[in-house]
């Protein structure tokens, strides 16, 4: 069927088409039900950003992302009846616009970091699709996608279903509603429709022209065609929860040397009572004899686990154990995640300082601020290994290395720009130290309170009296719109979508958005660039230039432990992050 008599028949009789699925026996609310499941299992990942569903029919996909928490809906169909209902349904939650799937031209490029689109792709016509997916990729080149429609490995089964569901439209159009003429159009689109429903190599190929397909989430389908679907090379399944229930964590202690009757003897007891007392005769050769040489400690109360919050010991295992992958992956560094049931800041030193004779060095995560200052300055006075607050200098490394390219691309001098840093904890007090030992002159920090200056009372703590006294060199009150006027630099390590491209404007030209809040940004990247920025970045793997602490801990610890550092200095991180940079 052509696109033009679809558009007619969606626009005139879509809406009775929930009488269809419950002719089948396959209610909405059972398609809602699985569809919210899927979201449920991913809504971190795009809770605060825009999303678009094409073809939203009478809402059971979008409803289920409103339901969610997703705040920036907008759905799109044909049908001005199903509108009507939606708006009644949703109110303000989904911005409902009447249109074509094949005209998106109202869309701003890059608008759209989502969208869902189950159905609407198999409605038209296959030498229409090309188009259609340029236009998708216009909007964003990010694309989650409900492909409940596409061919199963099973033609005899496919058939089947499609059978089923002409029966459904007779009975409901036809008979039921008189509608002779709709009911022919339907029928004649299913036919068609048929013919030209998507195999998943023509998905793969039709796609793959475009781009390479990050992300698609399992919303139902069943195991075949999601079997299938993962030997895509386009396609990329990502499901935290399920992977690491499979993997049961995601590290695991190995022996060097496999266990035979001689070995046992040799690697424990009786041999194992020599090493011991020539480590207790002299512990330095702990660093030789055992795995204290490669071994760091990933210390955690989850007190600031990413930028969820207070989660507890509990809920910052699953970073720490991720932590100490990488240690390993990246540095060929062995470490090991330890979560502690306190944040208490005197029983986290003693407790630290009690394990520090198993291992080489100490990786501190994800404590609150101010907390994790004392605690880390305490350690390192306290302590004869390497302490290192990761979320504090691995940020500010790599933030740092990041600005001095970024620096080289718009032809500016760290020593001349203005840079605005959102977010006055640990991480942005660390980077703000940082910038000033390169050079930076002039910082402004700003928190959810306002600019900080040497005048402000509220929402003060001792870190951030001390900053306001090396930072702010003009005394600009306000907030952070008053803050990025006429900055050079943006540098978000605080909350999602803070920023807007009407802020960005503000901002000189050739600005540098550093955008790292995670999950979600201070403000998505193509928004930033629709502001003017000159050069864009964030935290996050799925975007381009990424700035995590990656790139830099697994290095500094295994310069360190290599050479028996006792502290990680000012110096050395400024060297890792021109090294890096």
């Amino acid at each position: 069927m052509s696109s033009d008599r679809f558009k007619k028949i969606a626009t005139n009789y879509g809406d009775l088409y929930r009488e269809v699925f419950l002719e089948m026996g396959r209610s909405h609310d059972e398609m809602e039900q699985s569809v919210f499941r899927g979201v449920q299992k991913n809504i971190e990942n795009f809770k605060d950003l825009p999303i678009l569903d094409i073809g939203t029919g009478d809402g059971e996909t979008i409803k289920s992302f409103v339901e969610a928490g997703c705040t920036k809906l907008t759905g799109l169909d044909l049908n001005e009846e199903m509108l009507i209902r939606l708006k009644a349904k949703f109110g303000e939650a989904v911005e409902l616009i009447q249109g074509d799937a094949l005209d998106l031209s109202r869309f701003e490029e890059g608008s759209f970091p989502i969208i869902i689109s189950g159905n609407a792709i198999h409605n038209i016509a296959a030498t229409e699709r090309k188009g259609f997916w340029r236009e998708i990729i216009r909007l964003k080149p990010r694309l989650f996608v409900d492909l409940d429609r596409i061919v199963d490995a099973d033609p005899g089964k496919h058939k089947k279903n499609y059978d089923k569901e002409i029966k459904a439209v007779e009975s409901v159009y036809k008979h039921k509603h008189g509608l002779n003429e709709a009911y022919e159009m339907w029928r004649e689109h299913f036919i068609q429709d048929e013919k030209e429903q998507l195999t998943l190599e023509e998905f793969e190929r039709e796609l793959g022209a475009h781009y390479n397909l990050q992300v698609i989430f399992d919303m139902g389908l069943n195991k075949t065609v999601v079997a299938r679907l993962k030997q895509l090379r386009n396609l990329k399944f990502m499901n935290p929860i399920q992977l690491s229930k499979k993997l049961g964590g995601k590290i695991e202690v190995r022996s060097k040397k496999r266990l035979t009757k001689d070995t046992l003897k040799i690697l424990y007891t009786p041999g194992v009572a020599e090493v011991s007392r020539a480590v207790a005769a002299d512990k330095s050769l702990s660093f030789i004899y055992t795995i204290r040489k490669n071994t760091i400690a990933v210390v955690s109360d989850g007190s600031a686990v990413l930028g969820l919050g207070n989660l507890g010991p509990e809920g910052a295992l699953p970073v720490m154990e991720g932590k100490a992958l990488l240690f390993k992956e990246l540095g060929g560094v062995d470490a090991f995640p330890i979560v502690l049931d306190t944040q208490d800041t005197e029983e986290i030193i003693k407790i630290v300082k009690a394990i520090a004779p198993t291992f080489g060095g100490i990786n501190l995560e994800d404590i609150s601020a101010p907390r994790c200052f004392e605690i880390e300055e305490r350690l390192k006075k306290e302590l004869t290994i390497p302490v290192f607050h990761d979320d504090q200098h691995g940020t500010a490394i790599v933030v740092l290395a990041g600005l001095i390219n970024a620096l080289k691309v718009v032809g500016k001098n760290i020593t001349k720009v203005k840079i605005v840093i959102s977010g006055v904890g640990a991480a942005g007090i660390a980077i703000a130290k940082l910038l000033l030992d390169a050079g930076a002159k002039n910082i402004i920090m700003v928190d959810s309170t306002g600019i900080i200056h040497k005048e402000r009372k509220e929402g003060m703590n001792w870190a951030k009296e001390k900053m306001a006294r090396c930072t702010n060199p003009d005394g600009v009150w306000g907030g952070l719109k008053d803050a990025l006027r006429d900055a050079d630099v943006f540098i978000g390590v605080s909350a999602p979508n803070l920023l807007s491209a009407k802020d960005i404007k503000t901002m000189r030209s050739e600005a540098i958005v550093f955008a790292m809040s995670n999950p979600t940004p201070e403000i998505a990247p193509e928004e930033a660039r629709r502001g003017g920025a000159a050069v864009v970045a964030t935290g996050r793997s799925d975007f381009p230039n990424q700035i995590n602490n990656v790139l830099a801990f697994p290095g500094v610890f295994r310069g360190a432990l290599d050479s028996r550092t006792r502290i990680i200095t000012d110096e050395h991180k400024l060297a890792a992050a021109k090294a890096l940079a």
